[in-house]
């Protein structure tokens, strides 16, 4: 017994567990009866032992005092360094960017980002532009959400005449809207935003629609990119295209705004 009094394991084996277990049980009022340490002020060699059950003590007063106030004063401390740091921030951020701007490097991005720019947007401009489709009318051929690149160098540079079967994109013309709103109350067509249809007819052409078919010049038209398989289910026509006009139609007969409604 006097050697587990001690904390000291019994040599038997038995004995071995219970003896441990009972030290640990020894530790926990040790542990919880740990004297707080504070410096009484006489000198940096002296300590008082204060526990920290006795916080009545003068000593054990005036060390809560001087945690509050340090922690107070770590706070004010942290709050001017954030101000100073947001103060401060701005000005070197100007400075790295200055230096950048002042340095080889920096003025050979420029210029590389510039020509880029530029060279994007003359493409688009007058080479080719993206587009997506937006409706159904040009099913099966084109689907909601394709991405197309349309190539502008043919029309506007090389006046290539249309053909029938091409595929156009447009803006809406004067007469779709019109009829849009005399007859449908308005639109929904947002501004800058453009139509796809293919070409069916050109100037000077004779055009009707009947029995679901596509008749040019009172030729009919095979039509293989059509979803109708009994064609268009209105009548059209028979109307002459003016000059200078083109008659377009959706692959999508009976779903297209197109020309079968507003004309050429």
């Amino acid at each position: 017994s006097s050697q587990r009094g001690v904390g000291l394991p019994s040599m038997h084996t038995g004995t071995l567990q219970w003896d441990v277990s009972y030290i640990r049980s020894e530790a926990r009022p040790l542990k919880a009866s740990a004297p707080s340490l504070e410096l009484d002020g006489n000198g940096p060699g002296d300590i008082n032992n204060n526990n920290s059950n006795n916080g009545g003590g003068n000593g054990g007063g005036r060390g809560q005092g001087r945690d509050d106030n340090d922690g107070s004063s770590n706070d004010d401390d942290g709050d001017a360094a954030d101000e100073y740091n947001n103060r401060n921030n701005k000005p070197e951020i100007l400075s790295r960017l200055r230096t950048w701007l002042d340095s080889a490097e920096g003025r050979e991005d420029i210029i590389t980002y510039g020509i880029s720019v530029a060279i994007a947007v003359l493409l688009r401009t007058f080479v080719v532009e993206p587009r997506y489709i937006p409706s159904t009318s040009m099913y099966p051929t084109f689907q909601i959400g394709d991405q197309l690149m349309v190539e502008k160098i043919s029309g506007a540079w090389f006046k290539r005449r249309l053909s029938r079967g091409d595929v156009v994109i447009f803006s809406p013309p004067q007469s779709m809207i019109d009829v849009m709103e005399n007859e449908y109350g308005g639109h929904d067509m947002k501004r800058g935003e453009a139509l796809i249809k293919r070409v069916v007819a050109l100037e000077g052409d004779q055009v009707q629609v009947k029995k679901g078919k596509l008749y040019v010049n009172h030729e009919e038209q095979r039509e293989t990119y059509t979803k109708e398989p009994n064609g268009a289910n209105y009548k059209f026509g028979p109307v002459f295209v003016p000059k200078d006009n083109v008659l377009v139609l959706g692959d999508n007969r009976n779903e297209s705004l197109d020309g079968h409604i507003w004309g050429c």
